[in-house]
């Protein structure tokens, strides 16, 4: 930390509470003000917070990954009948459609 600093402050090691508490001495630089940080429960709760928000958009993403090579498996098993009877009914659909604006 070095001479310079110490200087300024008092500081107390607490090992039983595993803590360094501060306080500004009267031979600080005039307006030497203590910020107060964080608490380390603090910091490991957003940490936590990330993390399990980063675990779920992963584990969504695989399962919506599984559900389309699902789907994808799914529709290779329909003979060819029954894509050409889809493929009909999707065109005739479609001009029903189109028919409707003209």
């Amino acid at each position: 930390m070095g001479a310079p600093f110490l200087r300024s402050f008092y500081t107390v090691f607490n090992y039983a509470e595993s803590s360094i508490e501060l306080a500004v001495s009267s031979n600080a630089a005039h307006g030497t003000k203590i910020k107060s940080v964080l608490s380390g429960w603090v910091v490991f709760g957003w940490f936590m917070l990330a993390t399990i928000g980063l675990l779920v958009i992963v584990i969504g993403t695989c399962c919506f990954v599984r559900y389309l090579r699902m789907r994808k498996i799914s529709n290779e098993g329909e003979n060819s009948a029954q894509k050409k009877q889809k493929l009909k009914r999707n065109v005739m659909t479609a001009e029903k459609w189109k028919e409707s604006f003209i």
